[in-house]
């Protein structure tokens, strides 16, 4: 199924790899807001080619210095589980609309502890948007 829609979508001028595997991936496991994996080198499952940041692009931890890895990511269908959209208006989805294709959420590497005046920790959260041409709505 997945090369029907690949050799269609292809034809139509779409050559987005990855918008295809998030495709692949969303329709085995369609309930799934968070994607967690902590491993070392691992990534986002990118919803499209663009918008993605490379590793290096990551601002290190602001407690201690040290490089940031990708640990979970918020997925889309979180706004509609949440009901966001719902009952709104065709002018309000143009300008007020809540949307990404993807939250990539960054953390410390070393794990490092929060400053003693303070019990939370700024990580880094990286947001992804879906362009337009991939878009379902109308």
């Amino acid at each position: 199924m997945l090369e029907l829609e690949s050799a269609i979508l292809e034809h139509q001028g779409v050559r987005d790899k990855a918008f295809l595997r998030f495709q692949k991936r969303v329709r085995a496991f369609p309930d799934q807001v968070v994607r967690y994996d902590r491993r070392p080198g691992t990534a986002p499952l990118w919803a499209t080619d663009a918008g993605q940041i490379a590793d290096e692009s990551v601002p290190p931890c602001e407690s201690c210095g040290s490089a940031r890895a990708f640990e979970f990511q918020v997925m889309p269908q979180l706004l509609y589980v949440l009901g966001v959209d719902r009952g709104a208006s065709a002018r309000d989805l143009e300008t007020q609309t809540l949307d990404w294709a993807t939250l990539a959420v960054y953390t410390c590497q070393r794990g490092c502890h929060p400053s003693p005046n303070s019990s939370m920790r700024t990580e880094f959260v990286h947001w992804q948007s879906m362009p337009h041409s991939h878009s379902t709505r109308g």
